[in-house]
């Protein structure tokens, strides 16, 4: 459990916070390339590594960084002292149950917003990568 752990951390620290993907355009017979931001999502500002329980107490949601995706639903997974709880939101928010297990988080616990849901303008569900932080 331990490797487990450590994996999510160094995940955390050694993804990119923004990148940029490319993808080829057909239109009436000529094709381009074209750039788009690609997607990634804050909690308190951030998207990942070490944040205190206030700050993620007072969070309220998680933000995405295009205007044309919103989140749809979620999954908060915290691994404090006992076993791994998960706690799952529709929408953006923190629900209330999510909060008060934050507040019982001591330094050096984590916790992991996965399984991120965003849908486009176009109505597609996508994946979103997933948040991983530490309590300092």
């Amino acid at each position: 459990m331990n490797k487990l752990l450590f994996l999510f951390i160094v995940f955390a620290f050694s993804s990119k916070a923004q990148q940029t993907d490319t993808f080829r355009v057909v239109k009436q017979g000529e094709e381009r390339a074209k750039k788009f931001e690609s997607a990634f999502v804050t909690l308190g500002g951030k998207t990942g590594g070490d944040i205190t329980v206030p700050e993620a107490q007072t969070s309220c949601c998680l933000i995405i960084n295009r205007s044309d995706l919103r989140i749809t639903s979620y999954t908060l997974t915290i691994k404090g002292t006992g076993d791994l709880m998960s706690y799952t939101a529709i929408g953006n928010s923190l629900t209330n149950e999510m909060i008060v297990a934050l507040g019982k988080l001591k330094p050096g616990a984590i916790f992991v917003a996965e399984n991120i849901m965003a849908r486009g303008d176009d109505g597609i569900p996508r994946m979103v990568s997933s948040l991983y932080f530490k309590i300092k």
